[in-house]
């Protein structure tokens, strides 16, 4: 049985971005000249007092930005309320690919700290190329059949004028 050891998650006394958050890269390669695989990329960061709540945010933003990529649903909206000095904001973010999971990506890149009370979690997704074309053909493909569905082979939309 091995030895587990306890992080410390620091504290830091001004916001900060890791260099890899700020300058995400949306693909690249990972091994040596003709021994490397392609991967696609992508960032999420969260923010909660809660680390779990900051954990699962960065994670939604991080999926969020490949489901955005695949030409697939996203349905995200923010609200912001300010009354007397109060501010409070609210985003909901909800991605799918239709039919299709989004799934295959590792955890390449984390960062944590608590600032001003709270957690700030930065974290970077990779996916295989060949794993995010798949999944992207696919959100293609349901997006045809979807429209198939309406105006395929023996199907005709009866629609006339009022």
């Amino acid at each position: 049985m091995g030895c587990a050891r306890d992080v410390e998650i620091p504290e830091q006394d001004t916001y900060t971005q890791p260099n890899w958050y700020a300058e995400c890269e949306q693909e690249g390669s990972e091994g040596l000249l003709w021994w490397s695989d392609d991967f696609v990329y992508a960032c999420g960061m969260g923010v909660s007092r809660f680390e779990q709540a900051a954990e699962a945010q960065a994670k939604s933003f991080a999926v969020n930005s490949y489901a955005e990529r695949m030409n697939s649903e996203v349905e995200s909206s923010t609200s912001i309320n300010i009354t007397e000095e109060r501010k409070r904001s609210e985003t909901d973010i909800t991605y799918a690919v239709p039919l299709t999971a989004i799934r295959e990506h590792l955890e390449t890149k984390r960062s944590t700290y608590r600032f001003d009370g709270k957690y700030h979690v930065f974290l970077r997704l990779k996916m295989s190329a060949e794993d995010y074309e798949e999944l992207k053909q696919g959100a293609i493909d349901e997006q045809n059949n979807d429209l198939s569905a309406v105006f395929g082979p023996g199907r005709m939309l009866n629609w006339r004028p009022a």
